[in-house]
């Protein structure tokens, strides 16, 4: 019995080191190894260390046969969102997002949000004493002041901004959130010194960020957090020193003027620019999606699943802005309309109900400790022998709620979710040590007989396996994603197909690495069409072989507008090949816009193929829908014209420019293709039209040999010899095997 309890020691002990070392490195966490530098290696980490404090804690029960457990309020509501998450991830529009993310970006997926639910879990069992919640609070924030310290000093790899994420302003909202912690530790009068000395550093630290990146979301946020630690101050006056708590009021009312006019120009740095969706067209997604169906409106499309929302429900009006539409967006504006749109109105209200149970916990510790009440609490204090945290505990319930306002104003990222998580951990572990009742205790003494031993071994060897198979699968991720990584970096056709097909050897079943296989071929394709002397037999083995990647993609994930779109531009390069390559391809297309029904690009596309195929009626049509998608479209309007005169309908084409001529003014191929009509049509003053556009195309591209050709016809036509001459001399320069040219010339 001595050695089980020594061994229980010592798993305890480990276990609960594992926790300290997770949340020092968890923020500080990089690699550079695959596309996504901070949360896809920062996700692998802990569910590194969730897995291993799993496993001491299932040997431990083994060993011991003894199940000590720490109950909070939180934790059936807890359970309930998991199963929620679980059905909408097994009925999910893309099942493998919806479990386990994307290795590019940061999504809201399940087994992301198990592994952070174990996280916290774990720290309310094994985090059980005063000192190891100081010490706990005090690594969290000392990794902050390194997060910090290593933006402020430079100290990072080229490429690398943060070590919170490739963007600045989540680095912004973390130190606008823990600066309040900070703040807040020096504002307690009887603070221990280590507590004090971490506190100023990580409020300098934090506010040096705030005025360096000058985010106003940021500012919002640390305003928000000053304003309700003055109240915390005020209320608690006592222990609170005035000078800190003036010091407090005066960066509250900076902080007011900053969200208004920005700090001060000379202080901040210049931070790449992130493209995110608007909080307007993110709801107008976001209830389009809600309230397209019973099943999205019960269970959403799915975790992670915003980019097929996006594509599905974005309007025509997307199209209007030049800059963003052809992005596709995975995430909204905020994290709130993500929970809602992707886990339906079920998964909002569970998340929602554990929001409201730990504000109502962290209340009913704040009514129970207030100071009208404390010498009740204070007996307890007493009969469990420790000190009073009261102070510091609100200083974090203060940032908790802080954070989760930003939820309104922000998509999360890993980070900012594992602090939410983290510091609900520390509050909820910080409360139980002063209010009695928030944490039930219970211990389950597990039966000694051979049967409990032999389902205890059995249940440890299936645990066991279920933590290996995990870890191989996510190694087997990483790896693969390495192999990628490397792929896209590479300049050499072959070295690149090599490190692709070592990352599906990985993941074989992987759509996105076939889709960047697909496109590879094609690439090689084009090359090898360009030589010489092109090998056709190359060409057409490239050729298949990208259409068979991007049929088994579409295969594979079959709700992907880009799989289905790269297939359909596949099947267009196979039309030399394959007698139905063009009808496949208009299958592909529909299959896409089904998908992503106001995209202008795929409506074009599928114009085109109609052409190809001399459905012309169908193709003015699909012209005529890219136009109504997008007025501006200049590749419709002038393929419609094309179109017209295909068919000899040379008005038509012409007055098919006139919506678009501003736009077309710089563009040579336009220009000179609607100089080629009036001169074709030749009626009144049209030859004088065609020689001023084919001028125009001559000033912008001055060898463009087309447009000065067709300025000597002019000039022939109407007996201005010499002029005809210097033309039709210039274009031959240009081409000196034109029998045509020298025909002319010798004639003039």
């Amino acid at each position: 019995m001595q050695k089980a309890n020594k061994l229980h020691n010592f798993l305890s002990h480990f276990s609960r080191f594992l926790l300290y070392c997770g949340v020092v490195t968890l923020p500080l966490f990089v690699l550079g190894f695959t596309r996504d530098w901070h949360n896809f290696p920062k996700g692998i980490l802990l569910g590194a260390i969730v897995l291993s404090v799993a496993f001491l804690w299932l040997l431990d029960i083994t060993i011991t046969k003894e199940m000590y457990l720490r109950k909070t309020l939180l934790d059936t509501p807890f359970l309930v969102f998991l199963v929620l998450l679980l059905i909408s991830s097994l009925v999910s529009v893309n099942k493998l997002i919806s479990f386990s993310g994307l290795p590019e970006h940061y999504v809201f997926h399940f087994f992301g949000v198990l592994f952070l639910y174990g996280w916290f879990w774990f720290c309310v069992q094994y985090i059980n004493k005063i000192s190891q919640w100081k010490l706990l609070a005090t690594l969290f924030l000392s990794s902050i002041v390194g997060v910090s310290i290593l933006y402020i000093t430079k100290w990072l790899p080229s490429g690398i901004l943060n070590t919170i994420a490739s963007d600045s302003i989540s680095l912004a909202v973390l130190c606008a959130v823990v600066g309040v912690i900070g703040w807040g530790l020096v504002l307690q009068r009887k603070n221990n010194y280590v507590m004090q000395i971490v506190g100023l550093l990580v409020g300098l630290s934090s506010y040096i960020v705030l005025l360096r990146l000058d985010f106003t979301v940021a500012w919002v946020m640390f305003c928000l957090g000053m304003g309700l630690l003055l109240v915390l101050g005020i209320t608690l006056l006592a222990e609170t020193r005035m000078s800190v708590l003036t010091l407090i009021f005066f960066l509250f009312l900076v902080s007011l003027l900053f969200i208004f006019f920005g700090a001060p120009t000379h202080l901040k740095d210049k931070v790449p620019l992130d493209i995110s969706l608007g909080a307007a067209a993110s709801w107008q997604i976001t209830s389009s999606a809600f309230f397209d169906n019973i099943k999205t409106f019960l269970i959403g499309s799915g975790p992670g699943t915003f980019l097929y929302d996006f594509s599905k429900y974005r309007t025509a009006s997307f199209n209007a802005n030049q800059f963003i539409w052809l992005e596709r967006f995975h995430t909204p504006y905020n994290t709130v309309f993500a929970i809602l749109s992707e886990t339906g109105i079920l998964g909002f209200l569970a998340f929602f109900v554990i929001i409201l149970l730990s504000v109502g916990s962290m209340f009913s510790g704040w009514l129970k400790t207030r100071p009208s009440v404390w010498g009740e609490a204070k007996q307890f204090l007493l009969h469990k022998d420790t000190e009073l945290i009261r102070f510091e505990v609100f200083v974090f319930v203060v940032a908790w709620l802080t954070l989760s306002v930003a939820m309104f104003f922000l998509y999360f990222n890993f980070t900012l979710w594992w602090v939410w998580w983290t510091l609900l951990g520390i509050i909820i572990v910080g409360l139980y040590t002063m209010v009695p009742g928030l944490v039930k205790e219970k211990a389950l003494m597990l039966k000694v007989s051979p049967q409990y031993a032999l389902f205890l071994s059995f249940t440890m060897v299936f645990v066991l396996t279920i933590i290996l198979v995990v870890s191989v699968l996510d190694a087997r991720v990483y790896l693969a994603e390495v192999h990628y990584s490397k792929a896209i970096k590479e300049n050499s056709s072959d070295r690149i197909e090599r490190e692709l097909h070592l990352a599906l050897g990985l993941r074989p079943e992987y759509a996105p690495y076939k889709v960047a296989l697909a496109k590879l071929y094609l690439q090689n394709a084009r090359v090898e069409s360009q030589n010489a002397t092109p090998n056709a037999d190359k060409i057409a083995d490239f050729i298949s072989l990208a259409v068979k990647e991007a049929r088994e993609s579409a295969q594979e994930s079959p709700n992907s507008i880009v799989n289905w779109e790269t297939l359909a531009v596949m099947y267009i390069n196979a039309r030399p090949l394959a007698p139905d390559a063009n009808t496949w391809a208009i299958d592909a297309l529909e299959r896409s816009l089904s998908l992503e029904p106001s995209n202008a690009i795929l409506e074009w596309r599928l114009a085109d193929t109609y052409r190809f195929a001399n459905q012309l009626d169908k193709a003015e049509e699909g012209y005529k829908k890219a136009i109504a998608l997008k007025p501006d479209y200049a590749k419709a309007y002038i393929d419609l014209a094309l179109l017209y005169e295909s068919q000899n309908k040379l008005t038509e084409a012409i007055n098919t420019y006139a919506p678009i001529y501003p736009a077309i003014e710089n563009n040579v191929e336009a220009l000179f293709n609607l100089g080629r009509l009036f001169y074709n049509r030749g009626e009144d003053q049209d030859f004088d039209k065609a020689k001023q556009l084919f001028e125009r195309v001559i000033s912008i591209e001055p060898n463009y040999s087309n447009a000065l050709f067709s300025l000597g016809l002019i000039a022939e036509r109407n007996g201005q010899t010499e002029a005809a001459k210097g033309y039709f001399s210039k274009a031959l320069e240009l081409n000196p095997d034109n029998q045509e040219l020298k025909d002319r010339l010798k004639k003039l």
